[in-house]
């Protein structure tokens, strides 16, 4: 990798066209010098390609619209395929957007000054934007920046509760040597980091509390279905990991709590959702 390296800012959208304009002026506003940002437009049926329009004169803007809707997670394996000019990715939904200028510059600074080739990814914070305010997400990191290996990261996962796809830069090559994005399940974006820490158990991970943007909920997130299937789905995804732990060589008995945890922490979170939107 060189001094400077390519970093791609995946912007996989669909339907998002009121939202699409304020995610990619954001994604542009960057400061970081070898970026390109890539619309995967998931054959929308709204104005996604009107606002897209006059963004491709930008060389730093590429456009794809799928020629069929293959789905959410899907869509975000093409960006993950299509980005093979880039070192370090990030994932930018259409509904989201940027108000860190300087995010990536900081994350490759950081990832540089620990060894590009020992890093898997970096990931910093959002806020959460919904029902009309702007929340912090909570965090159980304690320092402004920490070092840790990818065991470290999945065994303690559900202990930290750190998270943001929307801030986390990754190295390309090892996404893809891990299977990113391979789960059609409601969490693909943390089963896919899961999933690459116990794959590179070693490698480092950066955690910081530096922000990047905002998480945009609304009703149209994935995320906010009630329907049972997708969460029974979801949690075995947990089961999934639990297996792979095992196959390679962890304890069996702390791979047998951290499903334990992982499982209540889902169905806690899950419950209070509900009763969120009972009120």
């Amino acid at each position: 990798m060189s001094d400077c390296p390519a970093v791609c800012i995946m912007i996989p959208a669909y339907n998002q066209a009121p939202y699409l304009q304020k995610a990619i002026d954001s994604a542009l506003a960057q400061d970081y010098p070898n970026l390109i940002i890539l619309v995967t437009d998931d054959h929308s049926d709204d104005a996604t390609d009107e606002v897209v329009a006059p963004y491709v004169r930008s060389k730093k803007i590429k456009y794809i619209k799928n020629d069929a809707n293959v789905g959410r997670v899907a869509n975000y394996r093409k960006a993950l395929n299509a980005a093979n000019y880039a070192d370090w990715l990030i994932n930018l939904d259409g509904d989201d957007y940027y108000t860190n200028p300087q995010f990536i510059s900081i994350a490759m600074a950081a990832i540089q000054a620990a060894g590009q080739k020992e890093v898997l990814f970096y990931q910093g914070m959002h806020t959460c934007f919904h029902d009309g305010k702007a929340d912090f997400l909570p965090t159980g990191l304690q320092e402004d920046e920490l070092v840790l290996d990818g065991e470290d990261y999945f065994f303690s996962y559900f202990t930290r509760l750190h998270f943001s796809h929307v801030s986390t830069l990754y190295n390309r090559n090892l996404a893809v040597q891990s299977g990113f994005y391979t789960e059609d399940i409601l969490s693909a974006d943390i089963f896919s980091f899961l999933q690459l820490c116990l794959n590179n158990s070693t490698k480092k991970i950066i955690l910081s509390k530096t922000i990047s943007g905002v998480w945009v909920q609304h009703k149209n997130n994935s995320s906010q279905t009630m329907q049972v299937k997708p969460h029974l789905k979801n949690m075995d995804g947990y089961r999934i990991l639990h297996s792979l732990a095992i196959k390679k060589g962890f304890n069996q008995l702390r791979c047998a709590k951290w499903l334990i945890r992982s499982r209540y922490i889902y169905l806690r979170t899950f419950t209070g959702t509900i009763i969120r939107k009972l009120k």
